[in-house]
């Protein structure tokens, strides 16, 4: 790449910096610590002595700068190069300019060993020749005219020709339509007039719009969003690179593009960020570029290329001594941590990380528990779940000495528990399968998305835990084709002569919220009289406005235990029954329903 090092002294905030560049050079650092002024240097060094740069000595000249006794202030950059191979120059060439408060001082060109360039080198052309077009942050109207402008510019210089002849074409057209205004001048005032276009279309290229279709409409770009605008800005600028080659006479060396871009992450998503990031890494093969950002994308896309042609530097703003830039390697995490730090995303990141930790954390507990993997596993809730499973694994299936029951310590709440031991349990190289049983309430849905993140959605299908949201059945599922919305356990799946007994005992608890769970919406009737309009079946009315406390799920699955036992019961278990015949299919333990 054409430049390969940077002294800047007594520019802005830059009192004294040098930067090793590569194809592409990232400074990152967050707001008004100087990112900028490392562009505004070489917008200063390229484009000050054509226009392009408004020199202003009060604003360029550093306040950071070191007072030297009997010697004039000034700015000086200096630039190394390394010229192409055809040159037959095996130095490097340093270009060094000079301005004091007049404006551009002097400028000195030789090998880096300070002697001079061999005569009627094409070095010096080569290096007048080159472009440098800087990106500021805010892209606005202003900065867009003036890349319109450059297009005509280019345009100009590269096919004059062809578009002086459309717009000799577009007066003509303009002429036969005026021809009476022209006449009656030529009447009246005596004066023979033409409409013409001016003979500097700058203004009127300016002016111009580029239109998208939309739909079946056709949309200005000045009337899409902020971040449509910005995304034309590169494409723009590699054209104008490419058009500026074709004006090069032939034998003489090609022109160099460099680009200045600050801030490409303003006004686009994080995911046009990953793309506008790639498209500079490809690009800068073609068009050195520097680039500053605050943003973590482009220092990450970075860090995932195995281009050595890659530069990254963390800039910072010191106390009294103005900005300093640091190289950081993006293969050191230790240098990652710090660029995160420095924009403050290790902060944003804080509350997720520790989210995060507390995950493998309990992972970590599970795995630590040594459960053996090699015995097919049902993760339960809690211990009433386990005792009524158990026990109808004993009472209705011939098959089930080698299928294990497990659950959380206490009753309620285990959603979490079954979920991590699921995870553990896919990350321990299983024998055997596990399934989780959670229950058909909202409460387990966290846990069940999550797993389906972590593993499910990773796996491929390769994986030896399984979930299992219980489904309605019985009485509950009666509740729910009645329009209720029920929360449902296993509790909710039992027989209603066991619920009959729970409501003697005072074993039940009301349900909290239900108007508005239930979405009850009336006004001309009362929230019980609408549900019992719904479910007239007193049983289904119980299940929908009452559940098993907490302080009692021992007592009633004891009570759901007894009954399995009892040979002459004749209560309907057939859900609770079709729920761990779903199970065990999902573990492929071999067994039927006695």
């Amino acid at each position: 790449m054409p430049i390969d090092h940077i002294k800047v002294k007594n520019f802005r905030s830059l009192a004294d910096v040098s930067v090793d560049a590569k194809a592409l050079t990232v400074f990152v650092g967050c707001n008004d610590e100087g990112k900028s002024n490392l562009l505004r240097a070489l917008d200063l060094f390229f484009n000050g002595t054509n226009g392009r740069y408004d020199f202003k000595w009060d604003r360029d000249y550093s306040g950071y700068a070191r007072v030297v006794k009997n010697k004039a202030p000034q700015i000086e950059i200096v630039l190394t190069f390394t010229l192409p191979y055809s040159f037959n120059v095996r130095q490097q060439v340093v270009w060094k300019r000079v301005w004091r408060q007049q404006g551009l001082h002097g400028e000195l060109i030789s090998l880096a060993d300070g002697s001079d360039l061999p005569g009627r080198s094409k070095a010096y052309a080569y290096l007048k020749a080159m472009r440098y077009e800087y990106v500021p942050a805010i892209k606005g109207q202003e900065y867009f005219e003036l890349l319109l402008g450059s297009v005509h510019d280019m345009l100009d210089a590269t096919v004059q020709s062809d578009i002086r002849a459309a717009a000799a074409s577009f007066t003509g057209e303009i002429r036969r339509h005026t021809g009476g205004i022209l006449s009656d001048l030529e009447v009246q005032l005596g004066l023979k007039s033409d409409l013409e276009l001016p003979s500097d279309l700058k203004q009127l290229f300016t002016e111009l719009e580029f239109r998208s279709t939309v739909g079946d409409r056709r949309v200005a770009l000045s009337q899409r969003g902020d971040g449509i605008k910005v995304r034309h800005i590169p494409i723009i600028l590699r054209w104008l690179a490419e058009q500026a080659n074709h004006l090069s006479a032939p034998g003489r060396p090609r022109v160099v593009t460099i680009w200045g871009y600050e801030e490409p992450e303003n006004n686009l998503e994080t995911r046009r960020c990953f793309e506008l990031a790639e498209f500079f890494l490809e690009n800068s093969e073609k068009t050195q570029t520097f680039l500053t950002t605050h943003s973590p994308v482009f220092y990450s896309v970075i860090r995932s290329s195995s281009s050595d042609e890659i530069a990254l530097a963390e800039v910072k703003l010191g106390a009294g001594e103005g900005t300093q830039v640091t190289p950081r390697s993006v293969g050191q995490p230790s240098d990652v941590e710090a660029l995160h730090s420095s924009i403050g995303f290790l902060e944003l990141l804080e509350p997720h990380v520790s989210e995060w930790r507390k995950k493998v954390e309990r992972l970590q507990e599970r795995i630590e528990e040594g459960v053996a993997t090699d015995h097919p596993t049902i993760f339960v809730e809690g211990p009433s779940d386990k005792a009524i499973i158990d026990t109808i694994l004993k009472t209705r299936f011939d098959k089930s000495k080698h299928l294990r029951v497990m659950c959380s310590v206490r009753n309620g709440g285990g959603h979490g528990w079954v979920k991590d031991s699921l995870i553990a349990w896919h990350h321990s190289r299983p024998q055997a399968r596990a399934v989780g049983l959670f229950d058909g309430d909202d409460a387990s849905v966290p846990s069940i998305d999550e797993f389906h993140e972590l593993v499910e959605k990773r796996a491929n299908g390769k994986t030896k835990a399984f979930k299992h949201k219980m489904k309605a059945d019985g009485s509950a599922r009666e509740v729910i084709k009645a329009g209720v919305r029920l929360q449902f356990a296993i509790e909710e799946l039992c027989p209603r002569e066991l619920w009959d007994v729970a409501s003697k005992n005072g074993w039940l608890e009301d349900r909290s919220g239900l108007t508005q769970f239930y979405g009850f919406r009336e006004h001309n009737i009362t929230f019980n009289d609408w549900l019992a309009g719904k479910l007239p079946d007193s049983r289904l009315l119980m299940l929908a406005k009452q559940r098993v406390g907490e302080d009692y799920k021992e007592k009633f699955s004891n009570l759901v235990v007894e009954s399995l036992k009892d040979a002459t019961c004749s209560f309907d278990f057939q859900p609770l029954v079709k729920l761990v015949e779903a199970l065990v299919e999902r573990v492929e333990v071999s067994s039927a329903a006695a």
